[in-house]
């Protein structure tokens, strides 16, 4: 390895690690990895044997790339998996490749954990599936437009006045297409939540066994990813029927190319239709309305359902997204994972392009 030395290290490696992210990515994303460090390591996931970790590639002492390996918990055919999920994988410019050698670690390793991701090109899935892993099919990007002419401006040159116009006659299209959202009905509500209770634990511990894959959802899971995180504030939404609860939904708001975006950061239903992720959506969209977003988007894996419901909701432009890739490093493991990998459900909360 021409010198270079893999090596795990934990909370101690913070500086190092901290400084590396100051010379590889920008201000604002090295400033949200500041923020996120100690969260990181307070994953609720992060238990003996299979803790929040950083994978490092070492020379001469010091940091030429590194990995946060995340811990989480992950529902694959009805049944929970321990997982191991690679973030932030960096090297310094002199170092270009390292980064590589460490995403071959996460599937060489031999632990019987699940480990899934997403890598940043097409070209490290191969990679990856050259190892072992399985692919997803694509995900899924859907954006809706609340005001056309401010969206148009933001892309390239448009007079002010211009966009202010286009943005009132789009008004009247974008009502007009709300009346396929669905209403209320009677005994339904969708209320704030403040921090996820116990109806949130007995609600997944009902639906994990009907889960084909997707990233274990329980109270501890939600109040870490949704309540407490340090980089993100969510606006979370929980759908209830009759007393019951349905599902939810955690929304954000960001900047892009100088614009408000609203995003769906997730969406889940316990058990229910396309009907009740539409209620949850339309909810969603009532709110970045009233923020001033000029558009905003949901991202998720395999779903039919949630992908009508999305089109209904006025979630109208549709793009794929890159796919996920997974190894289940057990007896029987790769037949498990092709077998229920393509109904994936994966949002944007499963990812670490928040933190």
């Amino acid at each position: 390895m021409s010198g270079y030395e893999l090596v795990e290290r934990g909370r101690e490696y913070r500086d190092l690690y901290l400084q590396m992210t100051r010379a590889v990515f920008s201000e604002d994303a090295a400033r949200r990895k500041m923020l996120a460090w100690d969260w990181l390591f307070d994953n609720p996931h992060s238990v003996e044997g299979n803790r929040t970790r950083l994978f490092v590639m070492e020379r001469d002492g010091g940091p030429a790339a590194v990995s946060v390996g995340l811990p989480g918990r992950f529902a694959l055919g009805g049944r929970t998996y321990a997982s191991l999920s690679p973030m932030t994988t960096m090297a310094y410019p002199e170092h270009t490749g390292e980064g590589l050698r460490i995403l071959r670690n996460y599937f060489r390793r031999r632990e019987g954990l699940l480990t899934w991701g997403l890598t940043n090109s097409l070209r490290l899935n191969k990679v990856c599936v050259r190892m072992g892993a399985s692919q997803s099919p694509p995900r899924t990007l859907r954006r809706h437009v609340i005001r056309p002419g401010s969206a148009v401006r933001a892309k390239r040159t448009l007079p002010r006045s211009a966009a202010a116009a286009l943005d009132a006659v789009g008004m009247p299209i974008l009502r007009a297409g709300a009346l396929r959202s669905p209403r209320i009905r009677t005994g339904e509500r969708i209320v704030a939540v403040e921090r996820f209770g116990e109806e949130f634990d007995a609600a997944w511990g009902d639906a994990v066994g009907r889960q084909a894959c997707m990233q274990a959802r329980d109270r501890a899971f939600l109040n870490w990813r949704y309540v407490d995180c340090p980089v993100e504030t969510y606006a979370r939404r929980a759908l209830y029927r009759d007393g019951t609860l349905v599902g939810f939904a955690a929304l954000c708001l960001q900047a892009e190319a100088g614009v408000a975006v609203g995003r769906v950061t997730d969406i889940f239903l316990y058990g229910g239709s396309e009907r009740d992720f539409a209620l949850l959506l339309a909810d969603a969209n009532r709110f970045f309305r009233r923020s001033g977003c000029v558009y905003s988007e949901v991202v998720f894996g395999r779903s039919t359902a949630l992908d009508a419901a999305a089109q209904r909701t006025g979630f109208s432009i549709r793009k794929d997204q890159r796919p996920a890739v997974m190894l289940l490093t057990q007896d029987g493991g790769h037949g498990e994972v092709e077998a229920h990998l393509r109904d994936l459900h994966m949002c944007r909360g499963d990812q670490d392009e928040d933190y």
